[in-house]
């Protein structure tokens, strides 16, 4: 009786030449916020198989648009405005209330018909237009925005800031003394009841239709395993870089971590997700 042929001794016989899938593009936030999430596949505790790209929101976003990266961390902005993303289960980066590193500060009451300069960040297309939804929504209708790396509010031209990510948790208490303060997080949640999901991830749909699904799913679930692990086992060492990356006690990066930040996706964070993209419409943000 003859051997039965494998499929890799007829692919032999056949000569086939396909070289194996490589490693997809895994785009991953570097601002202290991931860290529960990529601190432990940093330090190969996790293990993910992809190669990682590290950048700022902004970064990724482009990374993602021009087609250089194949999943991963990606604005929730950016996320409606491509419309080619395959969005992950289980996970995201958002807040049900106060967030703590989104932050809007303002020299006067918003509530005026004269025109509101205010610097904000290049690195976060949610987080912007997030607070621009929320200032037409609450009734102020000239705000002009004038982007900045890191928005200052010494300058006497302007009005407002926002400040997201690192640079929010490091000025917070010292601008709060000095300035109207708004969390984002939490004005969202008062005005709609819903979480506020700044971040999502996602893949873009070509490579995630090329046969990749599986890839995509064992991605996925080692996100949500590392988010998993680097609250719990591995906190102390995420806390331990958080501090040395801010200098911020760690007592105030734990409530950041374990009462601020929310890694999850779930039904009521999809609504929130729906009613950001139906105001983004209704405003005439997406393209």
């Amino acid at each position: 009786m003859a051997a039965k042929l494998t499929d890799q001794m007829i692919n032999i016989a056949l000569g086939d030449k396909r070289e194996p899938k490589s490693e997809p593009r895994l785009g991953l936030i570097n601002y202290i916020n991931s860290l529960p999430i990529v601190l432990p596949i940093i330090d190969g505790q996790i293990k993910v198989a992809a190669q990682t790209v590290f950048a700022e929101p902004a970064g990724l976003n482009a990374l993602y648009a021009s087609g250089k990266l194949d999943l991963g961390a990606i604005s929730a902005f950016s996320f409606l405005q491509l419309g080619n993303c395959q969005l992950m289960p289980g996970i995201s980066i958002g807040s049900r209330g106060a967030v703590g590193s989104v932050l809007f500060f303002s020299k006067r009451d918003i509530e005026t018909d004269q025109p509101l300069r205010i610097a904000v960040p290049t690195a976060s297309a949610s987080a912007v237009n997030l607070l621009l939804l929320l200032l037409l929504e609450h009734g102020c209708q000239k705000p002009v925005f004038m982007a900045s790396q890191q928005p200052d509010l010494s300058e006497p031209s302007i009005d407002a800031a926002l400040v997201i990510g690192d640079q929010a948790l490091i000025i917070d208490q010292s601008w709060s003394r000095q300035y109207q303060r708004r969390d984002l997080g939490q004005w969202w949640h008062e005005v709609y009841s819903l979480p506020a999901v700044f971040g999502v991830f996602a893949a873009r749909k070509d490579w995630y239709r090329a046969d990749n699904n599986n890839m995509f799913n064992t991605i996925n679930e080692t996100l949500i395993e590392s988010a998993k692990f680097g609250l719990s086992e591995y906190f102390g060492k995420v806390l331990a870089k958080a501090e040395a990356k801010t200098g911020l006690p760690k007592p105030r990066l734990a409530k950041y971590f374990k009462e601020e930040l929310d890694y999850a996706l779930s039904a009521e964070h999809q609504l929130a997700l729906n009613k950001y993209e139906r105001l983004c419409r209704q405003h005439g943000l997406l393209k």
